[in-house]
This record gives C-alpha cells, sequence and structure tokens, in this order.
C-alpha cells in the first residue's frame, strides 16, 4: 500500500504542501519567539502520515539506545524520570560522591533535519529501502506558505527540516540522534525525543570525563547540524557531601551555562536537593497528579508493566529471589534512594 501511494504522487498532491498560521504561546506576545508555528496540512496526509510512522515503528531494530524513551512500547516521560532519578540516587549513596545534569536545549531541532543525513541513518537502521525513499521525497521540495489573519504570504520551497506539527517530525529527529550516546561509563545520555539531558556520575571530585562528555556532545551536534542554545541549556549539580566546593559552571560555543537550583523535568520540578517540596507546592497550586506521587495501585501498574518488558531499561532492577515469588530488594544507605519509585516498586510488588 505504501508503495502504490508513493508511486501515485500522495507524497505531494496535497501531502507537502503545508500552510503555516504562527499561534501565540503566551497572552503576552513580545517577539516572534513567543509564537508557535502550526502547520494546517490535508486530512488525507496527516491520516497517511500515522500508516507511514506505524510502519517505521514495526521495522525498528531492537537495539536502539535504551536511555532514548520516546516511541519505545511501555515508556513514557514518567519514565524517563524515574530512571533519571534512580541512576543519580544510586551514585549518591556512596560516600564522596555528586551528581551533575546538564539539560541540552537544542535550536529549532525539527528545523535543522539535513534529509539526506537522516537517510543515511535510517539505511544503517536497516529501514526499508523504499521507505526511505519516500521519506526523502515527502522532506525535500515541499512547498510552504505563512497565512496570518486573512493575509496569505508568497510560497516556499524548502528541503531542509520537518513539517511543523507532522507526527512523523518527532520520530525523524529521535531516530536522527540514536547514535547520540555517552562515551564514558560514568555518564548518561537520557533522551525523550528532543529533550536531552546529560548525566554525570562524579567520584573524588573528578569531572574530566562528564566535561569531555558535553564537549563531543557539542561536536556531535554540529556534525548532525544541530545548535546549541546556550542561554535555555541549564546545569544542576546535587551535592550532598560536608566538604561542598564551589562548581564552575561548562563552557559551551564560548558561552557559559548558567547553574540553577531547580528546574521544571517534564512537568515535574526537580531541586537540588532531590526533596519534593518544590514540585508538592505546585501540585497543591495546580491541582495536578504526577507519578513522583506514589499510589499504590498505579506503581503496582507500572511495576508490573516493567517486568513484562524485558526491553525495558530498568527490567534488570526487578530480579527474582531463588524462590521465584519475591523480588530482590534495592538496598540503599540514604532514605532518598529506599523511598525513591523502583525500591518502592519492588516493595509493593513483595507485598501485594
Amino acid at each position: 500500500m505504501l508503495l502504490l501511494l508513493w508511486r501515485t504522487g500522495i507524497q505531494t498532491l496535497p501531502g507537502q504542501i503545508s500552510t503555516i498560521v504562527p499561534v501565540p504561546k503566551k497572552s503576552m506576545v513580545s517577539c516572534l519567539n513567543d509564537y508557535r508555528p502550526v502547520a494546517l496540512t490535508s486530512i488525507i496526509m496527516k491520516c497517511f502520515k500515522r500508516l507511514v510512522m506505524r510502519c517505521i515503528k514495526t521495522q525498528l531494530p531492537p537495539s536502539l539506545d535504551p536511555l532514548q524513551f520516546a516511541y519505545r512500547s511501555n515508556c513514557s516521560t514518567d519514565n524517563t524520570i524515574s530512571a533519571t532519578l534512580h541512576l543519580a540516587l544510586t551514585h549518591l549513596d556512596k560516600k564522596g560522591t555528586y551528581v551533575t545534569m546538564t539539560y541540552i536545549d537544542f535550536s529549532s531541532a525539527f528545523n535543522t533535519i539535513v534529509p539526506q543525513h537522516l537517510i543515511g541513518k535510517l539505511s544503517l537502521l536497516v529501514l526499508n529501502t523504499s521507505l526511505c525513499k519516500w521519506i526523502l521525497d515527502f522532506l525535500t521540495g515541499r512547498p510552504q506558505s505563512v497565512r496570518i489573519g486573512s493575509s496569505t504570504y508568497t510560497t516556499t520551497t524548502l528541503s531542509t527540516g520537518a513539517p511543523q506539527g507532522s507526527v512523523l517530525s518527532p520520530l525523524l529527529f529521535t531516530l536522527l540522534t540514536h547514535d547520540c550516546a555517552a562515551m564514558y561509563s560514568s555518564n548518561h545520555i537520557i533522551k525523550f525525543t528532543d529533550d536531552t539531558t546529560t548525566v554525570g556520575l562524579i567520584s573524588k571530585n573528578e569531572e574530566s570525563a562528564y566535561r569531555e562528555e558535553v564537549r563531543e556532545l557539542v561536536s556531535w551536534s554540529k556534525v548532525n547540524n544541530l545548535y546549541l542554545n546556550v542561554d535555555k541549556t541549564k546545569e544542576m549539580v546535587v551535592d550532598f557531601r560536608r566538604a561542598w566546593r564551589d562548581h564552575s559552571s561548562l563552557t559551551i560555543n564560548g558561552s557559559l551555562v548558567e547553574i540553577i537550583k531547580n528546574i521544571k523535568f517534564f512537568g515535574v520540578h526537580l531541586a537540588e536537593n532531590l526533596t519534593w517540596t518544590l514540585n508538592s507546592s505546585s501540585i497543591t497550586k495546580k491541582a495536578k497528579h504526577c507519578i513522583t506521587d506514589i499510589h499504590t495501585a498505579p506503581c503496582i501498574h507500572k511495576a508490573a508493566s516493567i517486568v513484562e518488558d524485558p526491553r525495558y531499561p530498568s527490567h534488570k532492577l526487578f530480579t527474582l529471589l531463588p524462590s521465584g515469588e519475591r523480588y530482590h530488594c534495592i538496598r540503599s544507605l540514604t532514605s532518598r534512594l529506599c523511598n525513591s519509585f523502583f525500591p518502592e516498586a519492588i516493595r509493593l510488588l513483595n507485598s501485594d
């Protein structure tokens, strides 16, 4: 079906043609960056792109980066949060350690995709040749115009980036960055589509591997036509040592990265002391629920789904005892790790 539609030209009539409408991100607009471009495309093509996305996902190999949580079965932003915190808390359970987290911001990530470069990476993932050709045709020679109110401006033909608002764009970006992985065992690059966090597990004040990791990430970004927004890139240091020392800022492209005390991480407010005071306050004000409020039924349900999925990154944490009836508990020296998601989930499974 895919080949038939491609050969009949449905990818250009009306698939590639789109009209961009700027929608304000907030009530008070002060600059162009306060607008979000939304692409209006045909209903037929929207349905077809969902079929293509399903086709791509069925062909993906199981060897994809386990720390990319987007487009994986049984995974969500909740899993990204719990995995990140478990890495940090497990390391902080040792003496003389601290953790650095750098939250990377890519400027207009989807707009910078080079189609030919992307197709080369898709070929390495052994995607169907015809499918790769369709994606290349879909991304090149795209007529696009901008409409503001009742005025429509001159049509421009684009051959870089992915269509704004397309369901395919996040998936294609995810596949473009599949080879972005940590070089050193003490570092982890955690991703959810274009949201990227570099986690450095520091021991004995030795940060050389972490800083080199960030430099390599910057170099990798340039090679892949991605640009880091240093103003929006932030770093948070989690350090519980008594003899705490000042942490020198990272430098990216000649600019210092701001060190912050808290950040909103997939809707959850993370603080440098890893307590939930700030997040609980925010939840109380907005009356929202998040995974960090551990409730028995949702926690057991999530843990059971991880146990049933051997491809899940944290599946190995759920190891049965020789009796086959209970799971090994995660040992911890601090209450921070003891009361976090995975130890709590294992205790609930054992008592269920």
